[in-house]
């Protein structure tokens, strides 16, 4: 069980990170009117196919250079490794990594008082009931099919 609860959370860290790119790049957007080289709004992005796939994604937020991750500590959920590879693979995006041990709710919090400036995080783990009562933080989920 123990494994099963650790392999969900690496998937849902997996994806965070992911669709944080798109977090990150909409500050960028936010401040120029569109995404950085894409003319894509990051913003009010909901897919890969805005930014015309991953590649446009990744050229976005290797513009922006930054992702803010929170309540990510490196020693749970193997984040510590997810967070090494997500460096490895893109050394010129910078992992800023604020307050590891905070709490959803204090995630969200963070989320809503940094909305529009560039230490706003851009990545969350937060639970399922936190999650739940704050959609309106979250871009709608859309299947790719």
């Amino acid at each position: 069980m123990f494994t099963k609860r650790i392999a969900i959370a690496g998937t849902a860290v997996a994806a965070a990170l992911a669709l944080g790119l798109a977090g990150c790049s909409a500050d960028a957007s936010a401040s120029s009117g569109s995404g950085s080289n894409s003319g894509v709004d990051a913003a009010t992005a909901t897919g890969l196919d805005a930014f015309g796939g991953l590649s446009g994604l990744e050229d976005a937020a290797k513009a922006e250079g930054a992702l803010n991750v929170i309540a990510l500590p490196r020693d749970w959920a193997n984040y510590g490794a997810v967070l090494d590879a997500f460096t490895a693979k893109y050394p010129e995006i910078t992992i800023n990594e604020a307050t590891p041990d905070a709490s959803s709710a204090e995630e969200i919090q963070a989320a809503k008082n940094l909305s529009g400036q560039d230490t706003a995080p851009d990545v969350f783990d937060v639970g399922a009931a936190v999650a739940l009562a704050n959609t309106d933080q979250f871009a709608p989920y859309k299947v790719a099919t």
